[in-house]
């Protein structure tokens, strides 16, 4: 089952979507996408190993997704 969210975060006037989400089993990975005006100005990407949990994978995908929007808004991430 693949989990995601998404939010959007204004800094300095600029309108940033931040998405993150489980890619399944056979990838283990979690992915954020940080998009500006439509494209993507950043990607990271996080590997998880294929023996975890659902609820572990949805605490995986909240803390990444949480951590880049406290990026974002401190400015560090734009």
């Amino acid at each position: 089952m693949e989990v995601g969210q998404n939010s959007d975060i204004i800094v300095a006037g600029l309108r940033y979507h931040l998405q993150t989400q489980d890619l399944g089993h056979l990838k283990a990975e979690v992915i954020s996408q940080v998009f500006l005006k439509g494209q993507i100005v950043k990607t990271i990407s996080v590997p998880y190993p294929k023996a975890t949990s659902q609820n572990q994978i949805l605490s995986l995908v909240s803390i990444q997704h949480n951590e880049i929007k406290s990026l974002i808004l401190s400015g560090v991430l734009s």
